[in-house]
């Protein structure tokens, strides 16, 4: 094994886990709860994965696919990117949803299994990241850097909405924390797996196939999830703008540092 070559792939890939431990500490030091902050996090991260499946994933899916086929690279990233919508929806599927906990009272117990829900939740979707996020670190550091920057956004809002009802049920900011931390590590996990088990699959067909999926999920997260979930109980313009500024962030990366 190059050790040199795959240090800096699970380097990016540990950065964007610990991204989640990040938003649960920003989460504790906000002292008097803000109603627009975590709808414009979440339209933010939304607006972020959007533009790297539409402008990144997707079209480097159909030029790795492309070099190995007659068939249509593109319909073959299209479909990679429909298993990715189906897998994310089957995992959303067997995980309770956060509302689902909340009408269970408005006691500290159910705010506490909230955030350990959700914690799990994004435990189970964290590990394929880190799993797509060193592969493409992997066989391209700029594509790699652009995936772990859209990973670490859409973090850093998750490491939140683990860490407030943590807190807000035990009164432990430490517990909070741990709980927010403890989750970001299956990416590390995830890039240790792609290292020692997956490395050798590493085909130029294989990773196409596999960014198609994880844009397919990208795009799900984003839909079915960060967006509805960002228009709960606040104004329209608040997440939309959120969404907006992520996309024109993400663009501006993508054309002035190539990423």
């Amino acid at each position: 094994m190059d050790f040199m070559k795959v240090l800096p792939p699970f380097l990016l890939t540990l950065a964007a886990g610990l991204c989640t431990g990040l938003g649960g500490l920003v989460a504790l030091f906000v002292k008097k709860e803000n109603p627009r902050v975590l709808p414009f996090s979440l339209g933010f991260a939304a607006g972020v994965m959007i533009m790297v499946s539409t402008a990144d994933l997707l079209p480097e899916a159909a030029r790795l696919i492309g070099r190995h086929t007659r068939l249509s690279s593109g319909l073959i990233a299209l479909f990679a990117m429909s298993i990715g919508m189906l897998l994310a929806s089957l995992i959303e599927k067997k995980v309770p949803s956060e509302s689902a906990w909340l009408k269970d009272g408005q006691n500290n117990r159910g705010i506490f299994r909230v955030g350990v829900v959700t914690a799990l939740a994004i435990v189970l979707h964290n590990l394929p990241e880190g799993v797509a996020t060193f592969m493409a670190g992997y066989r391209q550091m700029s594509l790699g850097l652009s995936v772990a920057v859209a990973i670490s956004l859409h973090n850093i809002p998750e490491g939140i909405s683990i860490a407030v009802p943590v807190y807000c049920a035990t009164g432990k900011r430490g517990k909070a924390l741990r709980y927010a931390f403890l989750s970001g590590l299956s990416e590390p996990l995830g890039a240790l797996l792609a290292m020692f088990l997956l490395r050798p699959l590493l085909t130029d067909t294989v990773l196409g196939f596999t960014f198609g999926v994880v844009a397919g999920i990208m795009l799900y997260i984003s839909f079915a999830e960060l967006v509805p979930s960002a228009y709960k109980n606040v104004k329209i313009g608040i997440p939309l703008l959120g969404v907006l500024f992520g996309i024109v962030v993400m663009a501006a990366g993508l054309l002035i540092f190539g990423l």
